[in-house]
């Protein structure tokens, strides 16, 4: 009975992913009471309050892991169940826009909650299960692209109107699959060529036409990723660009920061550009990790966590024929570290601006869960890829022991 109870109730899946998502945590638990100090004098808040808070956001966020790892998977292979979920995020995120609270000048949140963080993973599992479907059935992997199979994807542009990245990074995560799903190359390209299109007539748009004109219509949010995009392009002004009270004062604060870190690290909590860089706490965190914890620890403890998920992943997905596991895992995993490689390149100005969040380590609820979610989504994959693959490894060892037998 114990050992029953024991099995239930055991984290499950790929135990080095495991791993890497405590690390991650643990990070996260120490840079966000090392970052929040301009979060905390802008609130009004205590330390206290603030650490106690994101401690409650990991703790929901590790019990849905928790859950959602310890369900079976055919959940998620369920067209009809997983479109009726991306309508409601797709719902809630049109209510967020029309009615949301303002944040950073987007209305990204509705009733505590930011509808984007959870319609981008479930756009790429509905994806995901498009696909599948179209190779375990042995489909043209080139109808996935029609219309009638895309429309969540297609519709989820509107993310554009807030929150450009976001969607750009879930094009480059939907590419992947696709490329991965045996879509032809022309497909992809004459796809992705309407996509360019319309992203350069909304830069233009957003470059040309006053923000007066653009408010009403919800429009206003281009002109800050036009300006976003023309700052980091342009280096015409170098007093402008290294202006620390300018519009680059974050990225000038966030390099200040990656300047002083060392080889090894520092105490915790001993950063200075976390009481200069406004953002410190979500956007740029990454920049005050660097500081603190130095080059070594930084590539031990943050980037390589991300990138060992990614390797597992593979190596999962090498030795497995389940095509809805294969793509939703590494769908979501793509998802992860992809986004991690953005506020990666952003901080260290290799990437305009784009507000992503270094996932499972920056300050947010919906983000953290959101990405907890995923974790459990792809550890939920791996438990059913390991138990296929120990059933073939037992029925190999069958058929040894049977054909020496005779």
């Amino acid at each position: 009975m114990e050992e029953t109870r024991n099995k239930t109730f055991s984290l499950k899946g790929e135990k080095t992913i495991w791993t890497m998502f405590f690390c991650l945590i643990i990070v996260s638990i120490i840079e966000m009471f090392s970052a929040s100090s301009m979060l905390i004098m802008d609130s009004k808040g205590s330390y206290t309050s603030l650490f106690q808070r994101h401690i409650i956001h990991l703790g929901i966020g590790f019990v849905l892991t928790f859950i959602i790892s310890n369900l079976n998977f055919r959940l998620f292979k369920m067209q009809a169940l997983m479109q009726f979920l991306w309508c409601g995020a797709f719902a809630l995120f049109i209510a967020a826009m029309v009615l949301g609270k303002g944040y950073q000048g987007a209305n990204r949140s509705f009733m505590g909650i930011q509808p984007i963080e959870f319609l981008k993973y479930l756009t790429i599992i509905v994806t995901a299960i498009n696909l599948a479907k179209h190779n375990k059935e042995n489909m043209n992997p080139d109808d996935a692209l029609k219309i009638q199979n895309i429309w969540p994807l297609v519709l989820a542009g509107l993310i554009i109107m807030e929150n450009m990245s976001s969607y750009i990074l879930i094009l480059a995560v939907a590419g992947l699959l696709f490329i991965i799903g045996r879509v032809s190359w022309k497909k992809i390209l004459k796809f992705y060529g309407v996509y360019a299109v319309i992203v350069s007539v909304l830069l233009i748009v957003g470059y040309t036409v006053p923000m007066k004109y653009l408010e009403p219509v919800h429009l206003g949010r281009l002109k800050t990723q036009v300006n976003r995009v023309t700052n980091f392009l342009d280096n015409s002004n170098a007093e402008e660009e290294y202006d620390i009270y300018g519009e680059n004062a974050q990225i000038i604060s966030s390099q200040v920061a990656i300047a002083r870190g060392n080889l090894w690290p520092r105490l915790p909590g001993s950063s200075f550009q976390r009481d200069h860089l406004q953002n410190a706490h979500d956007d740029f965190i990454f920049a005050i990790i660097v500081e603190e914890l130095g080059t070594v620890a930084t590539i031990l403890l943050v980037m390589l966590p991300y990138w060992v998920i990614l390797l597992k992943i593979g190596a999962l997905i090498k030795r497995s024929d389940m095509p809805y596991e294969n793509l939703i895992m590494l769908g979501c995993g793509l998802l992860i570290t992809l986004q991690a490689l953005i506020h990666m390149m952003v901080t260290c100005k290799i990437g305009p601006v784009t507000g992503q969040s270094l996932p499972l380590i920056s300050n947010g609820g919906s983000s953290i869960w959101a990405t907890c979610i995923g974790f459990g989504i792809i550890q939920c994959a791996a438990k059913t890829i390991q138990k296929e693959i120990k059933q073939k490894e037992c029925n190999t060892k069958n058929e040894k022991d049977t054909q020496i037998s005779d």
